[in-house]
C-alpha cells in the first residue's frame, strides 16, 4: 500500500492564512515537494526521487502541504503486493 498525492487548488480570504501560505511556499524544499506533485501524483518515495530531498524532508513537507490544503492523499494499493 502505498500514499499517492497531487496537489489541489486553495482559495482563501483570510491575510493570516495567506501569510502562512507564503512562509510555507518560502522555503526551497517544500516548492520542490510541491512541484514534483503538481506534474504528477506520487507516493512518497516518488516524491524523494523527483526531488532530491531526504524522505524526512519530503514527508515533513507533504505533511505541511497536506495540513495547509495544498496537497490530498490517497491510499492506493501496490499492484505488485509490496507494502
Amino acid at each position: 500500500m502505498a500514499t499517492k498525492l497531487s496537489a489541489t487548488e486553495c482559495e482563501s480570504d483570510d491575510s493570516e492564512t495567506d501569510r502562512s501560505l507564503l512562509e510555507l511556499l518560502g522555503d526551497e524544499y517544500t516548492r520542490r515537494v510541491l512541484s514534483a506533485v503538481t506534474d504528477q501524483p506520487r507516493s512518497g518515495t516518488g516524491v524523494v526521487d523527483a526531488t532530491g530531498v531526504s524522505k524526512a524532508t519530503a514527508y515533513r513537507r507533504l505533511d505541511d502541504l497536506e495540513a495547509a490544503g495544498l496537497v490530498d492523499s490517497e491510499m492506493v494499493f501496490d499492484p505488485d503486493g509490496y507494502h
